[in-house]
Order: structure tokens, then sequence, then C-alpha cells
């Protein structure tokens, strides 16, 4: 009985995540290849890539931007064979601090006797961002110099109201945001 398996490594830099999917099998397929990649919060794919075990390039359609999955019919596998999936994805806005990118990977074809075989993966990070920070320095006269910086992301906070406690005793600081995605430092 032939399989086919799949395997999805990821990294992580800034807003972008670097994907590496590798599509397998042993014994080869008797049919094309279905692949399809849904991910969760993310802005658009970039250099998607497919190559064979041999390194030879696939031409591919690039998705859409704004798409959140793809969907590629593939030759079938030779015995041995493999496809190599490589793409940049950009980490959408739509979040607030937080969030997890959910990846999920799934091929399929047909074994040498017309069985339907699948393999599915999923991948899933945490990515957070520092929408706000804040240090105390000691000055010269003895008092402490708070600096509290805003949106070192540059991240949509429209609509966000700092509140800054000390000693249980709310500080009032009114901050306006020009652009929705512009840093801001008060102290």
């Amino acid at each position: 009985v032939s399989r086919i398996m799949n395997d999805c490594t990821s990294t992580k830099e800034g807003k972008y995540i670097d994907y590496k999917i590798t599509v397998w099998s042993n014994e080869g397929t008797s049919d094309v290849v279905n692949l399809l990649d849904t991910m969760s919060n993310v802005k658009y794919f970039n250099n998607l890539r497919i190559h064979d075990q041999n390194g030879n390039r696939l031409n591919i359609n690039m998705p859409q931007n704004g798409d959140k999955s793809f969907n590629y019919t593939l030759p079938k596998l030779p015995k041995n064979g493999k496809y190599i999936v490589e793409y940049t994805s950009v980490i959408s806005d739509d979040f607030t601090y937080s969030t997890y990118l959910n990846n999920q990977v799934s091929a399929s074809s047909k074994d040498s006797e017309g069985n339907e075989i699948e393999a599915q993966t999923a991948v899933s990070l945490f990515y957070s961002v520092n929408v706000v920070s804040k240090n105390g320095v000691i000055t010269d006269n003895d008092t402490i110099k708070w600096t509290v910086n805003i949106n070192d992301d540059h991240l949509n906070i429209g609509g966000f109201t700092l509140t800054d406690y000390f000693n249980n005793e709310k500080l009032e600081k009114t901050v306006t945001l020009i652009k929705d995605s512009e840093k801001r430092t008060v102290t």
C-alpha cells in the first residue's frame, strides 16, 4: 500500500513567516497530487515556489493578495518522489496584541491500487506585538522620569485608550494618534 506524507516547518522574522512543506511518497502515486494549504491571520503569500526532488521548479500561478489558502494539482509522484513547497506569508494587522497563526496542509492522491491516500499536518505559531512599553529613569533631583512608548510595531491601534497607574492612582495623559499606525512616546 502506498502512502503519501507531508511535513510543514516554519521560521518567523518580524511580520513574515517562511514555510517549507514537503510532500513525499516512498512508493509513489498512481494519480496527481492535490495539495491544499489553508492559513489564518495572514494578509497574503509571497515568493511561492514548488520544486520536485531533482530541484526542477514547477510552473504555478501565485495566489491573489488576500487569499488565505491555495490549492494545486501536482503531477503524480514517482517512487521516492517528493515536492517541496516554500513561501513567505505576511502576518495580518487584524488583531490587537497577540494571535495564533494556524497553517493546515493536506495532500491527497491514489495508490497503485486506486485507493485514496491522504496526509494532513498543521502548524500553529503564537505571535505577539509590543503595543506599550514603559521605563523609568531617576533624575538628578531624585524624581523618576517615566517614558511610555506606544505602538513600536506601527499597528492599527486607532480608538485605543492609554491608562497608566502609579501607586494605585490613575494618571491622566491624553495621547492623540494622527494616524492609526503611528508610534508615539509620552513622558
